[in-house]
């Protein structure tokens, strides 16, 4: 597997990935120069394996296989510089996420998966574990905060969303509720973004920060099945047309709308047709007679901040 990496040292062109060698299986991080055969091998000596999970800037952090051990790494390029990150006596550990100079993953000792942070070598391990937790992850990281879960024993045994600023007293459980279960996979400054299950089902969430700006992303109810995570809104448009759209069906956009919004529809077959918009959006009046015209399969609008209009749906239009 082969992915393109960030960070200057591969935007100079090079990229990032693991490598599965021969009838061995074995997975091998390693590094390509493009356009050239320069392949490096970043497994370390006496290493079965190793997977990378991040990168920033330079470093590339992940885990190596040794005997019987999963050991927490970095690699500045070379394989002669990985740099073990297992803090001692520790069976095991994952790097997740980076950020700068910071590592997020977890190291697992005493009877449980504790979240850590690392800034370079092992010494500076420090587990985010907060008191009564037996187990988290950290999942994210942007700058000094973390974002991941924790699974508490009281009152009620179950798995929290959490963030942390660095260090475990900062803790703060995302749970919006003592009964639920929740795991925050994404973070973006304030925001974090991840799963709750709540009585009806599995719910999409975001947080702010604290459980008492938690916002339910599932107002209808759905189960988990029916909730289907995208990369971006492009794939959701692209899902959407391949469900609805078939050759020759109409569908009104406003018009300017998204270009990349056009294009999908187009190489679906749509047959595009074009509201007015102003100042406040489009013209509701004038959608409503383009909608009893054509009998469109689809509307689509962007009512917040139009691409490229900037325009805001009014309160008197949305209503």
């Amino acid at each position: 597997m082969v992915q393109l990496s960030s960070g200057p040292r591969f935007r100079r062109g090079y990229y990032l990935g693991a490598l599965l060698v021969g009838m061995s299986l074995t997975f091998r991080p390693a590094l390509w120069a493009q356009y050239s055969v320069s392949y490096v091998d970043l497994t370390p000596p006496g290493a079965f394996g190793g997977s990378l999970s991040s990168t920033s800037g330079s470093q590339q952090g992940g885990a190596a296989g040794f005997p019987n051990v999963s050991v927490a790494g970095l690699w500045s390029g070379p394989s002669h510089q990985f740099t073990s990150l297992n803090p001692a006596g520790y069976s095991g550990s994952l790097i997740s996420s980076a950020a700068g100079d910071q590592q997020a993953g977890a190291a697992y000792y005493g009877g449980g998966n504790h979240a850590g942070i690392w800034s370079g070598t092992a010494a500076s391990f420090r587990s985010l574990n907060p008191p009564q937790s037996i187990d988290s992850m950290v999942f994210a990281t942007t700058g000094t905060r973390q974002a991941g879960y924790v699974t508490l024993t009281a009152p009620v045994f179950a798995v929290h969303a959490a963030l942390w600023s660095g260090t475990a007293a900062s803790w703060v459980d995302l749970n919006p509720s003592p009964e639920a279960n929740s795991t925050a996979y994404a973070i973006a400054g304030n925001q974090q973004a991840g799963t709750v299950y709540l009585p009806v089902g599995q719910h999409a969430a975001i947080w702010s920060g604290t459980a008492a700006s938690f916002v339910d992303m599932n107002p209808v109810g759905a189960r988990g099945s029916e909730i289907s995570a995208t990369t971006g809104s492009q794939q959701a448009l692209d899902l959407l047309c391949k469900t609805m759209i078939s050759p020759g069906d109409k569908v009104i956009v406003e018009g300017p709308t998204f270009l990349a919004t056009i294009q999908c529809f187009r190489l679906y077959g749509a047959h595009l047709i074009s509201a007015p918009i102003d100042a406040n959006g489009v013209q509701v009046d004038k959608l409503e007679a383009l909608i009893a015209e054509h009998k469109p399969k689809l509307v689509y609008l962007i009512p917040t901040f139009g691409n490229p209009s900037g325009a805001m749906l009014s309160l008197e239009r949305r209503k």
